[in-house]
């Protein structure tokens, strides 16, 4: 009593509507079915943190903290070469000058950080500790 039409469900199951807010959506290029978010759906949910890099000992050391900055997250890991940087980067939701950001500071003074904005299934990959040699 009182659910959803059942109309509405196969609107969200097709991907027609948002699972959230129902409102419509435009049809996927892909051919794809299935619940989707709209984009202030997604945006709603999307955390923000910190990834601190940096460079000594043939290494790049990288942390991660919350979005204040001096809390640090429990996921923290070395690296012999930047690929792995770029890859994390561009799992994230970031606008396209964070890489150009990073990469300037990868070349520059080998150190310093980028803002994330993740989905709450990868913050919670942050937030489970992780030690690990290089990789």
């Amino acid at each position: 009593m009182g659910g959803p039409r059942s109309s509405t469900i196969r609107q969200i199951e097709r991907g027609a509507v948002c699972c959230k807010c129902r409102n419509p959506l435009p049809p996927r290029m892909d051919g794809g079915v299935g619940a989707r978010l709209c984009l202030r759906c997604m945006e709603a949910q999307l955390k923000t943190v910190v990834m601190l890099f940096d460079f000594a000992h043939d290494l790049y050391r990288v942390t991660f903290t919350e979005a204040d900055g001096r809390t640090p997250l429990a996921w923290t890991c070395s690296y012999k070469t930047q690929e792995p940087l770029y890859r994390i980067v561009n799992a994230s939701y970031q606008p396209m000058h964070a890489e150009r950001e990073m990469e300037r500071k990868l070349f520059s003074v080998r150190r310093g950080m980028v803002r994330l904005r993740l989905l709450p299934g990868q913050y919670e990959r942050l937030t489970r500790p992780r030690r690990r040699s290089a990789a």
